[in-house]
């Protein structure tokens, strides 16, 4: 069922113009290449509050593109910079509509408006300003939690998932290096960043102990340890963790 899905998706979507980068960057001599990390997560597209809405994500996604870039030009002068990872770590393609109780009185739009009117245009323009400064993108694509279409569900039927694919399709004429999770059900991604082994998840299956889930977080490191390092025992570096979904504020 999903494959047919999928196979809709690229009947459907018609793809973006080519996007090709500027002229050929210089970098400073006997500099290090760098690689920059932008994590991308919980915009939650759709979601309505008293000071959040579509508009206002839009903006905000504006923001982080204009802002990252500013930085990473300032930063360019003394470092070599080629390739910006985007880490799209879940819960940024769609908020849902169904899966909480209440849930539909809390978005301001339909769950195909949140991926397809929202999130597409608004994360295109983003990647594509990233390209036209000069920076090859390499996006990470972990689903989250809220874009399930219900809690019996596994994550592979998931509304960012949808976005993923179909943002990959809408943008495949674009320079963009992709990667998947090896299972959409087990949703995590294992790779390498700066000669670093690095392991990105969502987050949400992750017990908080003391309203914080550092406890959490360090069995589940240590439960996937053996997996991170069979996978990566060629890197030298040191093994990071990334994660999102933990928005509580602490006061102790």
């Amino acid at each position: 069922f999903e494959e047919l899905i999928l196979d809709v998706l690229r009947e459907a979507i018609e793809p973006f113009d080519p996007l090709s980068f500027p002229s050929v960057l210089k970098f400073p001599r006997n500099c290090d290449l760098e690689v920059p990390v932008i994590e991308i997560s919980d915009a939650h597209p759709g979601r309505k509050t008293r000071s959040y809405n579509s508009q206002v994500f839009r903006q905000r996604v504006r923001n982080l593109a204009y802002n990252s870039m500013h930085v990473l030009e300032m930063h360019r002068k003394e470092a070599a910079i080629e390739e910006v990872v985007l880490a799209m770590n879940g819960d940024i393609g769609a908020d849902g509509e169904l899966l909480f109780p209440g849930h539909a009185f809390a978005v301001d739009q339909e769950v195909m408006d949140q991926v397809y009117r929202t999130s597409i245009p608004a994360f295109s323009e983003l990647i594509g300003y990233v390209i036209k400064c000069g920076y090859r993108p390499r996006i990470l694509c972990c689903p989250g939690n809220h874009g399930r279409v219900g809690k019996e569900h596994g994550l592979s039927t998931n509304w960012d998932r949808m976005f993923y694919e179909s943002l990959r399709l809408a943008l495949q004429h674009w320079p963009i290096k992709w990667e998947f999770p090896d299972s959409w059900n087990e949703g995590h991604i294992i790779t390498e960043i700066n000669h670093n082994r690095t392991l990105m998840h969502h987050g949400d299956p992750i017990k908080m102990h003391l309203s914080i889930p550092w406890y959490g977080i360090i069995r589940a490191a240590s439960g996937w340890s053996d997996a991170i390092t069979g996978t990566t025992d060629h890197l030298p570096g040191e093994v990071i963790q990334c994660l999102s979904d933990y928005r509580a504020e602490l006061n102790w």
